[in-house]
């Protein structure tokens, strides 16, 4: 039997997922979306969904040994600390997302194809879910979502091929057991074998075209985008960055969406801005700094990090 501490705790987190139902963004849970709309969940149910999706997502990376350290992660050779809430979201509405032949194609930093899914809306899956079972609600959105046959899985696992060339593939160990074994690669096994002098060719193209890539970026990229990306990536997180949403003159789902629809304009971009910008991915961040810097959100955005890092670099005395 629970104790009336653990039943208050659970009430709490199933009332953070019902309100999570319908914002679809945790931390969009207890702020006021868009003039005139409700305010729905509270700042306390934010703080709970928060902490049940990082405790979820870090124990699936501290499966791989200590490739991974929960707080600090390396991507694209610079520290940044992972909103894994909002890698949790992004990824959902993704998964709603078909292609044009109707499928959610997953691919890793070079755009190779690995994977191909119908498109699920798991919010849908979930709660149709607790209507025909027997167990109790919160059971049955634990087990859909963050459980050991969860979506976290194939989040984490998409997450970690996107940002680091990975892949977790199934191997047996010592004891003939299955287990999960993450492997570091180039994605040879998915990409078209290609010669070395066309390999060549491809990186004198790529490092003879900076005006075409800055000119293709700058066409596909807005300004507003751009600061997006930027924030995201040093994690300013925006939601929470009122001054900087009224000089970019969004709302905070606004901006979580434009994160989100970032994946594809560059997917829809022609294969060698693409290669470029993942291969180059200092030179791709020091032109989304350049580009930032014209505008009045941008230069607050890097009065922000410029701030943290002081902050940082006096605790670390």
């Amino acid at each position: 039997m629970e104790s009336d501490e653990q039943k208050a705790k659970n009430e709490l987190e199933l009332s953070a997922w019902n309100s999570w139902k319908d914002v679809c963004w945790v931390h969009g849970l207890g702020k006021r979306l868009e003039q005139g709309k409700p305010i729905i969940g509270n700042a306390e149910e934010e703080a709970v969904l928060e902490k049940k999706i990082a405790f979820a997502f870090s124990a699936k990376l501290r499966t791989f040994g200590n490739c991974f350290d929960k707080e600090e992660l390396e991507i694209g050779g610079e520290g940044m600390r992972v909103d894994f809430a909002q890698e949790f979201d992004a990824a959902l509405r993704e998964y709603e997302q078909p292609e044009s032949d109707g499928k959610v194609l997953v691919r890793d930093r070079r755009f190779s194809e690995i994977k191909a899914r119908k498109p699920k809306c798991w919010k849908n899956v979930v709660w149709s879910a607790i209507a025909e079972s027997e167990d109790p609600p919160l059971k049955v959105i634990r087990g859909k979502l963050l459980g050991k046959q969860g979506v976290i899985n194939e989040i984490v696992e998409d997450w970690i091929l996107r940002n680091f060339s990975a892949r977790i593939r199934k191997e047996k160990n010592d004891l003939g057991k299955d287990v999960d074994v993450l492997r570091f690669d180039s994605g040879e096994d998915a990409i078209e074998e290609k010669s070395e002098e066309t390999e060549r060719e491809q990186m004198n193209l790529v490092q003879a075209m900076p005006d075409k890539i800055s000119g293709k970026l700058a066409e596909a990229l807005s300004p507003v985008m751009c600061c997006v990306l930027y924030a995201h990536a040093y994690n300013v997180m925006l939601y929470k960055e009122a001054e900087i949403l009224e000089k970019l003159e969004i709302g905070k789902s606004t901006a979580s969406t434009m994160l989100g629809k970032a994946a594809d304009i560059v997917a829809s971009m022609e294969d060698d801005i693409r290669f470029w910008i993942f291969e180059h991915p200092s030179q791709f961040n020091n032109w989304l700094k350049n580009r930032i810097t014209l505008e009045k959100a941008g230069l607050l955005i890097l009065s922000r990090i410029e701030e943290r890092e002081k902050l940082e670099r006096g605790n670390a005395i």
